[in-house]
């Protein structure tokens, strides 16, 4: 018998990244993109509102580096023109979303050449 392994990722094309994703957040998590960022929301009916666990966002232009040294922000992967970073919140902590998970779950898209 085969053994096959499923994986449940969130890509974001256009600015050439992944995230790996838990199974189990697969049923209550929604996403929401704003410009650079994108918001991981828990969709938790105890709530009745989407809360955010995570959030990723592509930090360009002269600044980027200072912007990536703030409080609060997660370097996950850097380009020549692009500072990739997380932010976590403790809604994400109470799912078990470590900064560790955080990093090792980002990847760049690989392209092909």
């Amino acid at each position: 018998a085969k053994s096959h392994i499923k994986a449940y990722t969130y890509h974001c094309f256009v600015d050439g990244w992944f995230v790996e994703l838990e199974p189990a957040w697969t049923k209550i998590l929604t996403v929401s993109r704003q410009g650079k960022r994108v918001d991981f929301f828990s969709w938790d009916k105890q709530y009745g509102v989407p809360v955010r666990l995570f959030s990723i966002n592509v930090l360009t232009g002269q600044n980027r580096e200072e912007q990536a040294d703030m409080d609060g922000n997660i370097r996950l992967h850097s380009t020549i023109s692009s500072v990739f970073v997380g932010e976590l919140t403790s809604n994400g902590e109470k799912y078990g979303i470590t900064e560790q998970k955080l990093i090792d779950s980002f990847h760049m898209i690989q392209q092909d050449s």
